[in-house]
């Protein structure tokens, strides 16, 4: 025989929603449960913990927005002088975790202060040290363009590779040129002038016009001057 009935038993008793009744066999007495179980209060939340990856991946975040400012900032104060990249240099100073590793957290914060370094050059600092060696050679240099190919810092030395446009002329004593045209007549002057390589045009002009009415220049070196000009 079986009956049914409605009990009121413990959570931990029950295995389903059908059980037994203590003292009896399931074949004499089984109990039903017409409503669903609840198992009392439950408050159930995930636990979050620091760990050293966490740690790691905030720093490397915030480093990483750090540099970039930092290279802003730095190419703000050197102005007309050029960054090599490769010298840039962002040295953490201070960072400062507000949890530690281990420690429960929904949230973890990092303050860090870092300064940056870098190496800076001024184009205009090739051009002088190409030039003044070009000119060094007895060359007049003109019109003169340079270009930095590429640049780094090797073992702290600072490498490039530059290349460079300009005009050479050859640089002529004006001394010289002088002693050979003095007392010359104007048409002599100007062909020995005219021998001279890459010059393209010759103007001899006197003051008062003395020398040109007798076609002749001055002996006097002291009264001859020679420019010249692009």
């Amino acid at each position: 025989m079986s009956f049914t009935c409605t009990a009121s038993v413990n959570t931990a008793d029950v295995a389903g929603d059908t059980f037994s009744v203590q003292g009896y066999s399931s074949s004499e007495l089984t109990g039903t449960n017409p409503n669903a179980f609840t198992a009392g209060n439950e408050s159930s939340q995930t636990e979050q913990v620091v760990s050293a990856s966490d740690q790691q991946n905030l720093e490397q975040s915030l480093s990483s927005q750090l540099y970039q400012r930092g290279q802003t900032d730095l190419q703000a104060k050197v102005g007309n002088y050029s960054l090599i990249s490769q010298s840039i240099q962002n040295i953490v100073v201070n960072a400062t975790f507000d949890n530690q590793v281990g420690t429960q957290a929904q949230v973890l914060n990092l303050s860090e202060q870092t300064k940056t370094e870098g190496e800076a050059y001024n184009p205009n600092d090739f051009m002088s040290v190409l030039k003044a060696n070009l000119e060094g050679n007895s060359n007049l240099v003109r019109n003169m363009a340079v270009s930095v190919k590429k640049i780094d810092v090797v073992s702290g030395q600072v490498e490039a590779l530059v290349s460079y446009q300009a005009i050479l002329y050859k640089n002529t004593n004006k001394t010289n040129i002088a002693n050979a045209i003095k007392g010359k007549s104007f048409s002599t002057a100007k062909k020995y002038i005219y021998g001279i390589k890459n010059v393209k045009s010759v103007t001899i002009t006197d003051h008062p016009r003395i020398f040109s009415l007798i076609g002749y220049l001055p002996s006097n070196l002291a009264k001859i001057h020679v420019s010249i000009s692009d």
